[in-house]
């Protein structure tokens, strides 16, 4: 597994950890799993961050991740009652769309890679891409020309 697809599955689960006890658990509670939750969302940022093979997109969806991380430290300690719940569960919730956006960027750049090992692996490939049926101009191997 990369590292890549390691940090945003982790940062999807602590987004839910966050969604749910901000809804389920009583406000005391809520603001201490939201600094726990905060915490670690900015520590999965910080690491990934500096590892340049991520990855521009996902490198600027880590420094995302570490200032909503940064801003939910904050609101768990200033913040109290129903305005503590709700601009938790927010926090949450952008903590999970930014995870999955993060899935689809790394989904997206292994699929780049896997259609480029493909297109290199067998040069006659071309005809079936472009649905013409033209014979691609490198015969077969073993086939004389």
């Amino acid at each position: 597994m990369s590292p890549r697809f390691t940090t945003n599955i982790a940062l999807a689960t602590l987004g839910g950890l966050l969604l749910t006890a901000s809804l389920a658990f009583g406000v005391q509670n809520a603001s201490w799993i939201a600094l726990g939750v905060g915490a670690a969302a900015f520590a999965v940022a910080a690491v990934g961050f500096p590892a340049l093979d991520r990855g521009a997109p996902q490198r600027r969806v880590d420094a995302v991740v570490a200032l909503i991380g940064a801003w939910t430290v904050v609101e768990s300690r200033v913040f109290d009652d129903s305005l503590l719940r709700w601009v938790s569960f927010g926090s949450g919730a952008a903590f999970c769309v930014l995870a999955a956006f993060g899935l689809l960027l790394h989904e997206r750049e292994r699929e780049r890679r896997i259609a480029a090992l493909s297109a290199t692996a067998d040069p006659r490939a071309d005809q079936h891409r472009n649905g013409t049926g033209a014979r691609s101009a490198v015969p077969a191997p073993g086939v004389a020309a």
